[in-house]
């Protein structure tokens, strides 16, 4: 993890304002419900996340990017 997080609770007005004028966040919000719905993990869209990266592959991406402590 790079930074601490914390809990938050969703601002849905928000949610519903961007959703209304961004199609492109609609049709993201329509993929995350679409996938939090449903059972089958094959079903995820997981073109549309960030790629989850290993240890040695996190390690590697902060070097190149100058984020090491």
């Amino acid at each position: 993890m790079l930074l601490p997080s914390t809990l938050r609770n969703l601002d849905f007005r928000t949610i519903d304002m961007l959703v209304n004028k961004n199609a492109d966040f609609r049709e993201f919000i329509d993929t995350i419900n679409g996938d939090i719905q449903t059972n089958d993990k094959r079903r995820i869209a997981l073109q549309y996340y960030d790629r989850v990266l290993d240890d040695e592959s996190l390690d590697r991406y902060l070097s190149e990017k100058g984020l090491r402590g």
